[in-house]
Order: structure tokens, then C-alpha cells, then sequence
């Protein structure tokens, strides 16, 4: 396990400079060591685990601004706050297996966490137009794959975002073959004539496959969209060593 003092001034220093893909590059191997820790005290699978890990990277690039704001602003330490995202975000696993109706292993309320929770500005807050967003989107306009973006954008939309498709990514059509099929950027527009009436509407992902044409294939969309995360951690991971 790679040891926290070794790489705590680099992480922090990346954070200062807001270079949040080098940030999250070096926080990266801890991170996974973490969540390893932790889902093993939780029993959950070493690929539960490791997509934990990605959504912990994936929150990190994404809420960069507000990470160094509580921590080079406002004087949070750092390792306390990742802790905090770490536990929010192996929450976040069991809820949806509850959501879901899945069946697993219930998470040990009494169980030791890697680093108690700290307070302060929540790490998963909704995505809003903001500087940081526009960066995560950026990272993701460098993935080659187009039903890898479409699919990261509908998330973030899903998330309370405003997101821009480029036309390739517009066209994306994932069962041209549906009785009602569509298209991603019939989604957006969707979304939008919503939004002309309630600014704060934010789709469900039930409510994403319906209108792309079939609503029987959450679990399809699910599995790109972790593959996806997969691909944007491994474009980051390459391009910061």
C-alpha cells in the first residue's frame, strides 16, 4: 500500500495548481488500498471494490474545485476528506443494490472506516455549470469512443448537469432497432423542455432508457456507463505518467 506521507505534498500541490487529473493520477494506487480496506470490513467483492475506487476517481476529477477549495481554502486535511468520499461513495453501492432490490450483504454499521468522516462541503453534490464540470467534460471529449462520451454525458445530465453533445455523440442511437427508438440528443432535448418548466428537473436513469427506446436495458446502460468510467481513469492515467 502506497504510504500516505510519500505522496501527501504532491497530491497537494496538484490541488493548489487545479490540476485535478494529475490529482487524482497520484491519489490514485491509495485510493484503491483504501477502498480495499474498507470492502473487505463491508464483504463486498474485489470488483465491487475496484468499482468503488473508479467512482471515487471519478468524483475527484469531476468535483476537483470543490476538493481544493475545502482543502487548500478552507484547510480541511486532505486525507480525512478523501476518507470522507471513500465512505460516501461505498453508501452509495449498498443503496443502489437496496434500490435495485438486490440481494447482498448488508453493510457493518459497526465496522472501523479507513478515516472518520469530516464536516464540510459535501464531495457529491450535484453537478452544476461550473468550472469544474467544464473540466471533467473536456476529459471526457478526449475518449475515442463515442458511446463512451454519450453514455458519461447522459450521466452527468442525470446528475442535474447541462451538458453539449457533439454530433456524433447527438446521433448516438444505442437499439436502432426499438419499436420507439432515439437518439442521445433526444434525451438532452427532452431534458431541456422539462427544465423550461422545472429548472431542477433531473431524469432518471428508468426514464434515460425509455426514451432512447428501451426501457427493459437499465442494467445495459449501467454496464457502459462503468466501463466507461473505466476508460476515462485509464485516458487520465496514461496521459499523467
Amino acid at each position: 500500500m502506497v504510504d500516505w506521507e510519500s505522496i501527501e505534498g504532491d497530491a497537494t500541490a496538484a490541488l493548489r495548481a487545479g490540476d485535478y487529473g494529475r490529482f487524482a493520477q497520484i491519489v490514485r494506487t491509495w485510493i484503491e488500498g483504501r477502498v480495499g480496506r474498507a470492502a473487505r470490513a463491508k464483504k463486498l467483492s474485489d470488483a465491487d471494490a475496484a468499482d468503488v475506487a473508479q467512482n471515487v476517481l471519478v468524483t475527484l476529477l469531476r468535483k476537483g474545485n470543490v476538493v481544493r477549495a475545502a482543502v487548500v481554502d478552507r484547510g480541511y486535511p486532505l486525507q480525512g476528506y478523501l476518507a470522507g468520499v471513500i465512505r460516501n461513495r461505498i453508501h452509495d453501492y449498498f443503496r443502489e443494490l437496496s434500490d435495485g432490490g438486490v440481494q447482498q450483504a448488508s453493510p457493518d454499521e459497526d465496522a472501523e472506516w479507513p478515516e472518520p468522516a469530516i464536516e464540510g462541503p459535501a464531495p457529491d453534490e450535484r453537478v452544476a455549470d461550473t468550472e469544474e464540470s467544464r473540466g471533467f467534460v473536456a476529459s471526457i471529449d478526449r475518449l475515442p469512443r463515442t458511446r463512451d462520451r454519450a453514455v458519461l454525458k447522459l450521466r452527468l445530465l442525470i446528475e442535474g448537469g447541462r451538458v453539449e453533445l457533439s454530433p456524433d455523440e447527438a446521433a448516438w442511437c444505442p437499439w436502432p432497432d426499438a419499436e420507439e427508438a432515439h437518439t442521445a440528443g433526444d434525451v438532452v432535448k427532452e431534458t431541456e423542455k422539462h427544465r423550461q418548466f422545472d429548472a431542477e428537473f433531473c431524469p432518471t436513469i428508468e426514464w434515460v432508457v425509455e426514451i432512447l427506446g428501451r426501457p427493459d436495458r437499465r442494467n445495459n446502460f449501467d454496464q457502459w456507463y462503468c466501463r466507461a468510467k473505466q476508460e476515462l481513469c485509464s485516458l487520465i492515467s496514461g496521459e499523467k505518467a
